[in-house]
């Protein structure tokens, strides 16, 4: 699943941890639309970082 449900400019997102991958990735992604571009966002997402603190509910 890569594309979004809602109503945004988004067409799809491709996640990965090599930049060449996912260009080459952007590259082989077949589409009737015309995009504007592209953009790569680097982000801590899928990698756990932000589970390093523990918070005490109780």
């Amino acid at each position: 699943m890569i594309t979004p449900h809602g109503p945004d400019p988004v067409f799809y997102g491709i996640r990965g941890e090599n930049m060449d991958a996912l260009l080459h990735a952007t590259k082989i992604l077949k589409t009737d639309e015309k995009l504007a571009g592209h953009l790569i966002f680097k982000s801590n997402q899928g990698t756990g970082d932000h589970l390093e603190n523990e918070f005490d509910v109780t």
